[in-house]
């Protein structure tokens, strides 16, 4: 009878036991002043193909920049955006294993930061 609960268990401790690579997820979702900035690094040193830049920004008054650095320190996407505007950012990169930097900075601006690295 054990060796019956045993085979009865295997299959469901094969499924607990199979290692699955962690979400990752860095950015930002909050509001932002006129001295605001924010930095995230990221080490995606995995296997995937394709590292995600997804969000969206709200610039009420002034403006604020964003930037996103490749492990190399290139930069990938950077922008500016002059108040009042809210964007939309849905951008998909190579993944290239090391460092990413997302950042921001406030230049006299206020508003919203939902923005998000991921792979």
């Amino acid at each position: 009878m054990k060796t019956l609960n045993y085979i009865l268990y295997l299959p469901f401790l094969l499924l607990l036991s199979c290692e699955k690579e962690a979400y990752m997820n860095f950015g930002f979702d909050c509001s932002f002043d006129k001295n605001s900035s924010g930095l995230v690094v990221a080490d995606f040193s995995g296997s995937d193909n394709h590292v995600y830049l997804t969000g969206f920004i709200r610039v009420s008054e002034g403006q604020m920049e964003v930037n996103l650095s490749d492990p190399d320190g290139e930069p990938v996407y950077s922008r500016i955006l002059v108040a009042p505007v809210e964007v939309h950012i849905n951008e998909i990169y190579d993944a290239r294993p090391g460092y990413w930097k997302l950042k921001y900075k406030s230049r006299g601006g206020t508003g919203y930061i939902d923005l998000h690295l991921f792979k």
